[in-house]
């Protein structure tokens, strides 16, 4: 399976003093995703089925999340957290798979750019953001811009800059900068 062959893959080279067991890493977070996939929480049975529409991966350094079938459909999850993974901008593709997401987090990640995956997201409505590197560039300000239904945005502690702009944001209810 792609899980499997992810697992298998060689770690990518990081600075020194960076240290990860990205092979236990990805074993736990195979496990997860392929949990989720299945919309069952046989192995859990205390979960309650809001266990079943959310995956969180918070703290798991992967290195690069795995490359799934085109086909691979996540669409029944409705909260992601992608926090302190230190991933960049390397959950681009993985992303494209949750269309149906309403709550995404992916704090403390060194991203500096907003994956334009969000644009195909319409049902979210929360996104957390902290403690990145963003920064609203012309095409940072576009993806947020087509995120209309968003009622909960927090971008602390990025360096965001002069195009941020909530005038698409009619729901918005609540900004953290």
């Amino acid at each position: 399976s792609s899980l499997q062959a992810w697992i298998d893959e060689a770690p990518q080279l990081e600075a020194i003093g960076s240290i990860h067991d990205y092979a236990e890493n990805r074993y736990q977070a195979a496990g997860l995703i392929e949990r989720i996939w299945r919309k069952s929480p046989t192995n859990v049975p205390w979960a309650s089925s809001e266990d079943m529409h959310s995956l969180s991966l918070d703290g798991l350094r992967v290195g690069n999340f795995p490359k799934l079938p085109v086909v691979t459909d996540f669409s029944h999850v409705r909260e992601l957290k992608l926090n302190n993974m230190d991933c960049k901008g390397m959950a681009s593709d993985f992303l494209e798979h949750f269309s149906g997401l309403t709550a995404l987090e992916m704090d403390n990640n060194e991203m500096a750019q907003l994956p334009v995956q969000l644009e195909r997201m319409p049902n979210l409505r929360r996104l957390s953001l902290a403690r990145n590197l963003l920064y609203m560039t012309g095409e940072n300000a576009s993806v947020l811009r087509s995120l209309s239904s968003l009622e909960v945005l927090n971008l602390n502690d990025n360096l965001l800059g002069p195009l941020l702009s909530f005038n698409s944001h009619a729901h918005l209810r609540r900004v953290y900068l």
